[in-house]
């Protein structure tokens, strides 16, 4: 874990990201803050169920 939050920072210092996209089933319970460093963690899984139950209450 402390070495994806380093690359994280160390990211967002040298390429200015603005996001880091967690498009794994493992990424997420590994990266469960929300954000680190002010730079916010995108679940693609919660996105997507989220976007599924929308979608069926619509």
């Amino acid at each position: 874990k402390a070495g994806l939050l380093a690359i994280v920072a160390r990211l967002k210092d040298r390429a200015g990201i603005d996001g880091v996209i967690l498009a794994g089933t493992e990424l997420p319970l590994i990266l469960h803050e929300g954000e680190h460093n002010g730079v916010p963690f995108l679940n693609t899984t919660r996105i997507h169920c989220q976007a599924a139950v929308e979608m069926m209450f619509s």
